[in-house]
């Protein structure tokens, strides 16, 4: 089939959708096409108005004249996460076992930024974490789920919210029926047993579930009910951060700053970037990432990089510059005592 074929099909076939609609919908030719728009272009839609005008029957018309899955949530105060993409549920098996089994919720019915991708390679490189803060769209998430995908490493992502918890992020323990009348404790791992962790807006959720990754971070574990649970190497820490918006935001402690080996700000793309990013993600296929690093590479990685030679004065100018920032010491100056409450730590000599 010719291009010129193709198009011409795919008018009637338009044509047949927009008819088949016009059955039900009356008076709402725009938004129909709107709403066509979106989904063939693999986006979108926020229908606004008053209610009684058909925004719903417009919805299920379409997934009956397309024949797509259907399903509607009711947004209200009460209504929880789980209620949108599903929970774990426990399931009795026929050997009066007990396992959990995911009940799906109705939700279920590109990358250019170069020198951003360099810093978080250079964090990963030398085990250390990296905190991005730039706006939304920027290809934050994108960025951590091409990494795992470029290393072959386990990727998990964690929404931080006001209402998270820690058991949230490291796991918890639960009550297991062995099948035999005996109940246990059984330690059930969170998404921070990972590789690479996205902590998508840390500084919305609380302090308390904050602090669930300082351990993590420094130790590389996790110590639930006493018990110390190692996390998996390499282990890659990438949290983001909203510069603008500051309502329902909590501001990171020191204690978890100082945990972060980079601080990277992630820029708006330019022009030439904007136009690849176009062409990458517009076009039939989405590029695919192929790996090309496993774990133990990252490590050997990690090992090569502790070896290389620092010589003592550059050593000592690195002390220097640290004792630099402690008001009052023996190297600090005036600027220092004014614009610094607080010195960097042995940590922050360690990173550099």
């Amino acid at each position: 089939m010719t291009t010129e074929e193709a198009i011409q099909r795919f008018r009637e076939i338009y044509a047949a959708v927009r008819a088949e609609i016009g059955k039900v919908m009356v008076g709402q030719d725009a938004i129909v096409d709107g709403t066509l728009t979106a989904i063939l272009g693999g986006g979108h839609v926020l229908l606004e108005g008053v209610p009684g005008l058909g925004k719903t029957l417009l919805v299920r018309t379409l997934s009956e004249v397309l024949e797509l899955s259907f399903s509607r949530i009711q947004f209200t105060p009460d209504l929880m996460p789980a209620d949108i993409l599903g929970t774990n549920l426990v399931m009795e098996g026929d050997d009066g076992r007990r396992t959990f089994e995911f009940q799906k919720g109705p939700i279920f019915a590109h990358l250019v930024q170069s020198d951003v991708v360099e810093q978080v390679l250079w964090a990963l490189f030398a085990g250390g974490h990296v905190l991005l803060e730039g706006m939304p769209g920027l290809g934050k998430t994108l960025l951590v789920r091409s990494l795992g995908d470029a290393f072959h490493l386990d990727f998990a992502r964690i929404q931080f919210t006001p209402d998270l918890m820690p058991a949230d992020i490291v796991g918890t323990q639960i009550l297991v029926d062995d099948g035999a009348g005996h109940r246990a404790l059984q330690f059930r791992p969170g998404p921070i047993f990972t590789q690479i962790l996205l902590a998508d807006e840390i500084n919305r959720a609380t302090p308390k579930s904050q602090s669930a990754l300082l351990e993590a971070m420094q130790e590389r574990a996790v110590t639930v009910g006493g018990t110390t649970h190692r996390l998996q190497a390499p282990f890659l820490v990438l949290a983001t951060q909203n510069p603008i918006e500051q309502e329902g935001t909590y501001p990171l402690p020191e204690a978890q700053l100082d945990r972060f080996l980079l601080k990277v700000q992630v820029p708006p793309v330019q022009r030439a970037d904007l136009h690849e990013i176009l062409r990458r993600t517009t076009v039939q296929k989405e590029p695919e990432v192929a790996a090309v690093l496993d774990a133990e590479r990252i490590l050997q990685a990690q090992r090569l990089a502790r070896r290389i030679v620092v010589a003592d004065p550059v050593q000592d100018y690195v002390i220097r510059l640290i004792l630099a920032t402690h008001p009052g010491g023996e190297w600090a100056d005036a600027n220092a005592a004014r614009e610094i409450a607080v010195g960097a730590s042995p940590r922050a000599a360690q990173a550099i």
